[in-house]
Order: C-alpha cells, then structure tokens, then sequence
C-alpha cells in the first residue's frame, strides 16, 4: 500500500471552513489536534497517520483536510516543509475554506525527523516522482468513468441515489486533480431547439433535468473554440433550466454571423445543439 501506517507530523498547513458542524481545536477553533483528540495525550498533538500512495491520481484533495489540490503541491510539501507551510495561501481552495489559516509554528516545532530538512531533488527527478505516484500506483479500475456506472439508477426504497463527487482532470490529460466536482447521474437530458433559429437577438433554450445535478453550458465555434460560458457548472434542480444567449462573446462584443452551438454538460451527459447567427 505505500504506507507506514504510523503517526506523524509533517507540517500541514492548518484550514478550518467558515460555517461547520464539527468543534475545532485551539483558542480560536481553527486547529486540528489530529491523534491527541482520540488519545488526549498532548504529545500526539498535529498527528495523522501516513495514507496509501495507490490510487492518488483519483485523489479530489491531499493531506488530511485537503489543502494541497495537486500532486505536485503535496509533494513539493514533503521536500521542504517549513517553507511550504510558511508560505501557504488557500486561495485556490473552496469559498468557505479560504479564511485565515490556523497557527502553523506550533506545528512546525512537532515537525517529524525525517522531514526536518529539506530534501534536494532535481527537476526531473520531481517530475519522475510525480509521475510514478500518479500512474505507476493508479489502477485504472479506479477512475471515474469506470465506477460511475456501478451508482444505481434507483433503489428498492425509492429514495434518491447517492451523489458523488467526480474530480475533472486538467486540460493536458494527465489525470491530475484540481478540484472537486459535485455529481450526480442524470439521464434523458433534453436539449431543445434554439427559438428562434436562426436568430439575430437573444435566443432560448430548455434543458430539460430529470435528476438535480451540476450544469455547464457554453457557446462554442465551428472549431470547438469556448465563445461564452452560459452556466458556470453550477448545481440545478430537477426541472427545465432555461439557456440564453445574445448573440454576444465574452467580451460582450456581438459575434460574426455563422454557425455556433450550445454545449451543455449534465452528469455524464454531452448535448450540443446548433444555432445560427444572422446579423
């Protein structure tokens, strides 16, 4: 597996969300005290137990609160710790999670042996690493597209199915994660005609959702090029979610007549729709 299964501090920045249910640790309820919660020894404080290194590929978030969203940030954290941790910003992290980090120093005073001084590698020798943790570790059983169809359409009860959360890979293809994506299986996606069509004002379109789900919707070109983002990929209830488009780019600038189409991502569903821009 990759793994001790021991206990160790190593530094991880400390992050606590705005709104929570949970009861954080220190004066400010901005700490995680890790292995001292469960043994209350104070020694055990900023503890956590070393996690497998298989499958980290399909990985949504690293470190025990997923404050690094790549690979590579987590492993850089491992080869200079105080560096990383004094410099963290959770900027790229969720809303909720990008308050004032929690204190770090303390942390940093417990910080494992084997990681009190940097570790030097060269730039190839990180991007072997890398490498091997993100596809000699992976099996690819494990991704997303694969286990997806294992989530049932129904259940015996009738109650709604689960919904998981589906990480998207970067652009280059690699598998690396970024961030977080909420999912849910929708099927029978129903993507209207344009009205009108063609069209030299606003034009409509009904997605029809008959499951709650995330919605990305956008204008692209003949060459696949993004022209406007309709939907940002923002989560919508069952129903008839309305799409509409002025004609104009992202730059509200009016674009040339021709053929354009509407893309809407629903679930695991891919609908494209033409419309024509006559001015």
């Amino acid at each position: 597996m990759f793994s001790d299964f021991r206990m160790h501090v190593i530094g991880v920045p400390q992050i606590a969300p705005k709104e929570t249910n949970s009861v954080f640790d220190g004066a400010d309820a901005n700490e995680d005290f890790g292995l001292e919660q469960v043994t209350g020894n104070r020694d055990d404080r900023y503890m956590f137990r070393t996690a497998p290194l298989r499958n980290l590929a399909v990985s949504s978030g690293f470190m025990h609160n997923g404050c690094f969203l790549t690979l590579e940030e987590a492993v850089r954290h491992h080869l200079d710790v105080f560096a990383s941790a004094r410099s963290y910003s959770p900027q790229n992290l969720d809303e909720d999670l990008q308050g004032p980090v929690g204190p770090i120093e303390p942390v940093l005073r417990r910080v494992d042996p084997l990681l009190s001084e940097p570790i030097p590698l060269s730039q190839g020798q990180f991007q072997d690493l890398v490498q091997f943790l993100r596809t000699g570790l992976l099996d690819p059983r494990v991704r997303f597209e694969n286990l997806s169809s294992l989530i049932p359409k129904r259940v015996p009860s009738g109650r709604p199915t689960m919904i998981f959360e589906a990480p998207p890979a970067t652009a280059a293809g690699a598998g690396e994660v970024r961030a977080a994506e909420a999912f849910a299986r929708v099927e029978e996606v129903e993507l209207s005609r344009p009205h009108p069509n063609p069209s030299s004002g606003d034009v409509s379109l009904a997605l029809s959702l008959p499951q709650a789900g995330p919605v990305r919707a956008e204008v692209v070109d003949l060459a696949g090029r993004v022209v406007r983002t309709l939907e940002p990929g923002s989560w919508r209830s069952a129903g008839t979610v309305m799409l509409r488009w002025d004609g104009a780019d992202a730059t509200g600038r009016p674009v040339r007549n021709g053929v354009y189409f509407v893309r809407a991502r629903v679930g695991q569903g891919l609908l494209r729709q033409s419309v024509v821009r006559v001015r």
